[in-house]
């Protein structure tokens, strides 16, 4: 902006030399109009080339005649060189995910669904610009990326990417990745394996294997089941023995007899006509409906 200030400028001493070879007042006035309009557009112009706004969560970086500067400029109206021209980054949480096919250990090539989130550290957003201009996004974060999730996938067979181990592997990537590019300004929040897809043929055999140990396990239950069930019928007919063990010891002549004299005070109660017969069978007493 400092340019067209200065090219104004200079079109306003045009226009007052003009002025001074014109006779006719009337063209006099009119240029006097113009040049008037020209020096307050240029003044407006030199004004606002001191300023700029830096958007939310963006830093501004100053390129001054070609040379980078240092002081990196935060959000928000800001006083800046005039002969400056901002370049402003972005410096919120940025989300990138790659389709990746990388060999493990065992020469096996896995085609992974990766997603990385990160952003830059506004204290070193000068010296991320200066090594890598705006483009660092693609040689920087991009290259090392993929570079880490290579390496560290080619320490691991490829079983470990279906099992527990599958979180030591993204914390291994995450370590890699940030001692390539913490010192250059990236500051990584969190790696993750979307998708992990093995090779067809192994594919089929690990749904084979995992179908095999669901079975198993399957059959485990079953049996855990049906011993419980057969404990359960043991103690129910233990219970029951128990049961008739303690009732026959308990039944004998007296107990019968005691019962039948009981039963015979009750029937004596009763309304109903009827002839009992005290001492028949075992000394119980014998009923007889009239």
């Amino acid at each position: 902006m400092i340019w067209l200030s200065i090219f104004l400028f200079f079109v306003a001493i045009i226009i007052i030399f003009a002025i001074a070879k014109v006779e006719e007042k009337e063209e006099k006035y009119v240029l006097k109009v113009i040049s008037g309009i020209v020096i307050f557009l240029s003044f407006v112009t030199c004004i606002g080339s001191f300023f700029t706004v830096i958007p939310v969560s963006n830093v501004g970086v100053q390129v001054i005649l070609g040379k980078a500067s240092s002081k990196v400029l935060k959000e928000g109206l800001t006083i800046k060189n005039p002969f400056a021209h901002i370049y402003k980054m972005n410096a919120r949480y940025i989300t990138i995910t790659e389709d990746v096919s990388i060999p493990s250990k065992d020469k096996l090539t896995l085609d992974m669904i990766v997603s990385l989130v990160y952003k830059i550290d506004n204290n070193l957003a000068f010296s991320l610009f200066q090594k890598f201009g705006m483009n660092y996004e693609e040689k920087l974060v991009l290259n090392q990326f993929t570079s880490s999730v290579r390496d560290v996938a080619a320490l691991h067979p490829m079983d470990s990417f279906f099992s527990a181990a599958r979180e030591d592997i993204i914390k291994q990537i995450k370590e890699q990745f940030e001692s390539l590019t913490k010192e250059n300004g990236i500051l990584t929040e969190q790696i993750m394996l979307l998708d992990v897809d093995p090779p067809a043929s192994v594919g089929k055999a690990i749904e084979n294997k995992m179908e095999l140990e669901q079975q198993s396990e399957q059959m485990k239950f079953t049996l855990q089941k049906e011993v419980q069930e057969a404990e359960r019928k043991r103690i129910e007919a233990q219970g029951i023995a128990d049961f008739q063990k303690i009732v026959t010891e308990g039944i004998n002549d007296n107990l019968l007899k005691w019962k039948g004299i009981e039963a015979t005070q009750e029937l004596a109660k009763s309304p109903n006509s009827k002839m009992v017969i005290i001492g028949g069978v075992n000394g119980l007493p014998i009923i007889l409906n009239n």
